[in-house]
């Protein structure tokens, strides 16, 4: 059994206290709490589209002419790679959110694991060609 640590002995000192009150007053409440987190990501998305040449419209086509396939966006990447190759590997992430956004892919709500080597097992999403979309 654990022993638990008193109450009275978690207290923070005065003077980390005060190291902390300080460290906040010289950072803006605004700063710490919206980071405009999406309004980057998509910023960044829509660079990586813009400067993938050809590369964004071949890989979109070769999504969209899939047949019936569910994987995962690491599968799409190796399906399509011996095909057509970006400038950039976040190319391969842009790619994905743009067929979600477009209606090309759908999520399944499942996850898995990666399975080339450098990904290191590590949990993706799965994701499924949406029928009927062209």
């Amino acid at each position: 059994m654990l022993s638990r640590t008193p109450r009275h002995l978690l207290r923070r000192s005065p003077r980390v206290t005060a190291a902390i009150q300080a460290r906040r007053a010289r950072t803006p409440a605004h700063d710490i709490e919206l980071r405009h987190g999406a309004e980057d990501r998509d910023a960044g998305i829509a660079s990586v589209a813009a400067s993938s040449d050809d590369f964004m419209p071949r890989a979109r086509a070769m999504v969209s002419a899939l047949g019936a396939w569910e994987g995962t966006g690491e599968e799409l990447r190796l399906l399509i790679s011996p095909h057509v190759a970006p400038h950039h590997h976040n190319a391969w992430g842009a790619l994905v959110r743009l067929a979600l956004a477009d209606g090309l892919l759908d999520r399944t709500g499942e996850e898995r694991k990666m399975a080339v080597r450098t990904s290191h097992a590590r949990m993706t999403k799965v994701y499924r060609r949406r029928a009927g979309t062209y």
